[in-house]
């Protein structure tokens, strides 16, 4: 898997201001969740730190593709994968999570691995059906044997 500290951003040094960081997720950031619906992708996270006294503020953007099993006909297939958001840090005595979206770090912190978070943003923004996308002429694209074994078992029920 790609090296936990290839997800850390250390702010520190940093002036006051915005500062960009970009981090790619493929399919060895996934490969460490055995149990995620995501079976592997290749996504771009590009990540505008905003710097201030006593807080700082992480705009995400996310985009790409993961490949996920499809509900229909239970192959897996690349899915598009967008996803916006702003996570603040502000300092404290302890790490706490305020809220979804806010969280307290020590004053002696220098960096923060935004591993979990990206991981967190992906899993929790998957859509709720996962189905091939049609043709342009409206077919599905999923396995036409499966489709065709539905079909069958639909019919026969309908029959009873």
């Amino acid at each position: 898997m790609n090296n936990t500290k290839s997800y850390i951003i250390p702010f520190k040094g940093l002036t006051e201001g915005n500062h960009p960081f970009s981090f790619i997720v493929d399919n060895e950031f996934f490969e460490k969740y055995d149990f995620s619906d995501v079976k592997g992708g290749n996504i771009i996270i590009d990540v505008l730190l905003s710097k201030k006294a006593q807080l700082l503020e992480l705009k995400f953007s996310i985009n790409g593709e993961i490949n996920i099993m499809c509900d229909r006909c239970l192959e897996y297939f690349l899915l598009p994968f967008k996803y916006k958001t702003i996570l603040y840090i502000k300092f404290g005595n302890i790490f706490e999570e305020i809220e979804e979206n806010i969280i307290t770090i020590p004053y002696s912190e220098k960096e923060i691995n935004i591993l979990q978070y990206i991981y967190e943003f992906i899993h929790l923004n998957l859509p709720y059906r996962r189905i091939h996308p049609n043709y342009l002429n409206g077919k599905s694209l999923c396995n036409k044997q499966m489709l065709e074994k539905i079909n069958q078992y639909i019919k026969n029920k309908n029959e009873d």
